[in-house]
């Protein structure tokens, strides 16, 4: 039921694909709150709490103008970018550079929302092409254990591969 305060019209993030090393970790943030709780108040974590790192749904709120239900948010154990004056790095669909320190940004579209949807995460779909793709290219491999290297695949994206760790724009 929902209430005057507009509490339980938010469907929240949860974990779809935790880090193969649950020690992956990275400290509660601004950046992750206001990705996964918005500006509620009854936030389950404290700064500096750890965060397990995966691959989370996006937090949807129903009743907003044009949601959307199929986003996500990579949360890696790293930040992205970490020289500002760094040019190069990590990209957004839209071409534009990751924010520099950002856990969350990697496979995001950008300032550019395609058809509106200012506020809408990039689709699930997409990500799991994208990643599809990099397995049949040979740019991933695929051991016994999953995508060798783990996690700290992502990290490529700020070392001259970032066109592997982008999805590129579509209508």
């Amino acid at each position: 039921m929902f209430n005057a305060e507009g509490q339980g019209r938010d469907v929240p993030s949860f974990l779809l694909f935790a880090s193969a090393d649950d020690s992956r970790t990275i400290s509660f943030n601004e950046e992750i709150q206001r990705l996964f709780f918005g500006s509620r108040n009854d936030v389950p974590f404290n700064g500096g709490d750890p965060v397990p790192t995966g691959l989370y749904s996006a937090t949807v709120n129903r009743f907003e103008y044009d949601s959307e239900e199929t986003g996500f948010h990579l949360l890696i154990p790293f930040a992205l970018r970490p020289n500002l004056a760094d040019k190069d790095g990590a990209r957004r669909s839209d071409g534009t550079l990751v924010p520099s320190g950002s856990f969350t940004q990697l496979f995001q579209h950008g300032v550019f929302y395609p058809f509106g949807g200012e506020h809408r995460a990039q689709r699930l779909e997409r990500l799991f092409d994208r990643w599809t793709e990099l397995i049949e290219s040979g740019v991933w491999t695929v051991g016994e254990n999953g995508v060798e290297g783990g996690i700290d695949m992502f990290q490529d994206a700020d070392h001259g591969a970032w066109e592997d760790y982008w999805i590129p724009p579509s209508w």
